[in-house]
């Protein structure tokens, strides 16, 4: 009776597989989120008022249309997911105090997407730092 001895080291693969899975369902459900907050009416208005968010804004929808019907289920649609990611922090960053306190209703919406850019973010991160 022969044994299988390659079963073992298929442990390993597989809990590798599935800490990808996650992140991915992470990543895709993060850019879902930010997405549907950039597509609110109160955030045109924001936009108005802050042309540059406007412009990070587009940039999130631009590396969005990467992502293969909206799914992240490769190393590449997360690496898109962290451009929208990435971007969705930037447009946060260029909405300026004042602008945002004229808007308040939008204050808690771009808190969400920052929160959400986050998660991604640091899944990045231990991914960099994993692979040193």
């Amino acid at each position: 009776m022969k044994k299988n001895r390659d079963k073992p080291s298929a442990q390993p693969d597989k809990a590798a597989r599935q800490a990808e899975e996650k992140r991915f369902a992470r990543a895709e459900q993060a850019c879902r989120r930010i997405l549907d907050i950039l597509a609110l009416e109160a955030m045109d208005a924001l936009f108005a008022s802050a042309e540059r968010a406007g412009q990070y804004a587009g940039m999130c929808r631009i590396h969005a249309r990467k992502l293969r019907n909206g799914k992240v289920i490769s190393p590449a649609d997360f690496n898109a997911a962290v451009e929208v990611c990435t971007a969705a922090e930037r447009c946060r960053q260029a909405v300026p105090e004042s602008t945002l306190a004229a808007h308040a209703a939008c204050a808690p919406l771009l808190a969400e997407m920052l929160e959400n850019a986050a998660v991604v973010q640091e899944d990045m991160r231990r991914l960099k730092t994993a692979q040193r």
